[in-house]
């Protein structure tokens, strides 16, 4: 998948602005992009994931996660 394939998406640009911006929670994304459904974040981060431009750590009480760029995503 290319680059411009993987970012041509509005929700996938929308999301990593929100990353860049300091955003790392999926209920803090849904806040900040209200008009993307839960199913499409869910999609998104886990395309971004998989194409290792971030990365999904649990938080210490294990109840959520945390989304991170990761130095390609920067």
């Amino acid at each position: 998948m290319s680059s411009a394939d993987l970012l041509g998406d509005k929700w996938t640009l929308l999301l990593l602005r929100e990353m860049f911006m300091g955003t790392s929670r999926f209920s803090r994304f849904q806040r900040a992009i209200p008009r993307m459904s839960p199913s499409i974040l869910s999609k998104r981060l886990r395309m971004l994931e998989t194409a290792e431009i971030i990365v999904r750590k649990s938080t210490p009480s294990g109840r959520a996660a945390e989304y991170k760029l990761t130095r390609s995503g920067r």
